[in-house]
C-alpha cells in the first residue's frame, strides 16, 4: 500500500533533527529492538514523489498517535 498527501504519492523519509541525513529503515528498526527506544532526534518527512515539497513531524508524535 502507497502513502498519499492529499491524495498525491508520497514517500515517507527518516530525517535526523539537526542534520538533516536520512536515517535508514533498518536503523529504525534497530532502535524498535532495545528496551527503551529513542527517537527524539528522528523527524519522519512526507515528501511527494514528483516534487521536492515535504512536511516533517517528530517522529516521536507519530508513535504517539499510531
Amino acid at each position: 500500500m502507497g502513502h498519499s498527501v492529499n491524495g498525491k504519492a508520497a514517500e515517507i523519509i527518516n530525517l535526523h533533527h539537526k542534520t538533516f541525513k536520512k536515517i535508514s529503515d533498518k536503523e529504525i528498526e534497530s532502535r524498535y529492538e532495545k528496551k527503551s527506544p529513542n527517537f527524539s532526534d528522528v523527524l519522519q518527512c512526507f515528501k511527494y514523489i514528483k516534487k521536492d515539497t515535504a512536511f516533517c513531524v517528530p517522529y516521536e508524535f507519530i508513535s504517539s498517535i499510531s
